[in-house]
């Protein structure tokens, strides 16, 4: 058999503990209260409310500076600062005085070592002078006398006479003439033009030749006569030097 009266009391019940909570909340509210023992005994956070944020420590104040503070929102937002220019004045309990130096890019830098100046190319010797006619001597010789026919063979030299080195041509022309003065032959050592050259003091060039004892000045060759024949040496590159000599051909 069920009894009537156990609903009312179990509401009554409810309503007292009901009215208990609602006077512990209120005790505590009233009382000041950690809200946070509310929320978790009430295991939620009332709606609309803000956990409060952690105190700063009067440490970190006073080491945080500005620009720290600009570094860390900078590096929230993924932004570095530029890099801030080194200076190069030096300190001042520094004793050694450094001058920049100008480079060509316009920077200043540390001083550079200078390089050598370029050594200077020696001046160039004066060249030579052609030596003197009356320093120099020019020599023709043969054998005294030729029978008809025979192969004349001869040669001529110059010499530089003088006590200092001048120039001196280094080949001479040869001309043969006869008794009254005509050119029975002409010839040279060698056909190539030479340049004169500086000869110290006694140096001598020499040009041999020979001669067949014709005449081709015409127009045939022909056997000389007998006679006396006059050989005339002509150094004439760079200078103007001759010398003679003279043979007989015998009858």
């Amino acid at each position: 058999m069920t009894s009537t009266g156990g609903a009312p009391r179990r509401r009554v019940r409810l309503s007292l503990a009901g009215l208990a909570l609602v006077l512990l909340v209120a005790t505590l509210v009233a009382g000041r209260g950690d809200p946070d023992v509310s929320l978790t005994a009430a295991g939620q956070s009332p709606a609309g409310e803000v956990p409060p944020a952690p105190p700063t420590t009067p440490e970190e104040a006073t080491t945080t500076t500005t620009a720290e503070n600009q570094i860390r929102v900078e590096a929230i937002h993924g932004r570095t600062s530029p890099p801030q220019p080194v200076s190069s004045v030096p300190p001042a309990d520094d004793p050694v005085v450094r001058t920049p130096t100008t480079v060509p890019s316009g920077n200043a830098s540390g001083p550079v070592a200078s390089e050598p100046p370029a050594a200077t190319p020696p001046t160039s010797l004066p060249a030579a002078a052609g030596c003197p006619a009356s320093d120099v001597r020019v020599s023709v010789v043969t054998a005294p006398t030729y029978a008809p026919g025979e192969t004349v063979r001869g040669a001529s030299t110059i010499e530089n006479r003088s006590a200092t080195a001048c120039l001196l041509p280094t080949r001479g022309f040869v001309r043969i003439l006869n008794a009254a003065g005509k050119d029975v032959s002409r010839f040279a050592y060698t056909m190539e033009y030479r340049f004169p050259v500086s000869a110290e003091p006694g140096k001598t060039f020499t040009t041999p030749f020979t001669w067949d004892q014709r005449d081709c000045t015409g127009a045939a060759c022909v056997q000389v006569p007998a006679g006396t024949y006059t050989v005339l040496a002509d150094w004439t590159e760079g200078g103007s030097y001759s010398g003679q000599g003279s043979f007989q051909i015998r009858a």
